[in-house]
């Protein structure tokens, strides 16, 4: 009897821990227009290029990081 309820205490200790371990952080998403005013310097995008770009990112205006976006714009630029 008194081993059940030690198994008992320390599976809800252990369920606990689990609970507290990590908790959940919820990173904002990076919009196109965020990502333009970054990047427009840097590649000497024209205006022509950028209205391009986000009609071309349809559907896919916001990401997870604002890296998620290079691969889009080296596809639409024609550098892969």
């Amino acid at each position: 009897m008194a081993d059940e309820k030690e198994t008992v205490a320390e599976t809800t200790e252990a369920t606990k821990a689990k609970k507290k371990a990590k908790p959940v952080v919820n990173k904002p998403m990076v919009h196109i227009d965020q990502f333009i005013a970054a990047i427009t310097p840097i590649y000497g995008l024209s205006r022509l290029q950028t209205a391009g770009f986000k009609a071309y990112m349809t559907g896919s205006h916001y990401q997870k990081e604002t890296n998620d976006f290079l691969p889009y714009l080296d596809t639409y630029l024609g550098k892969k």
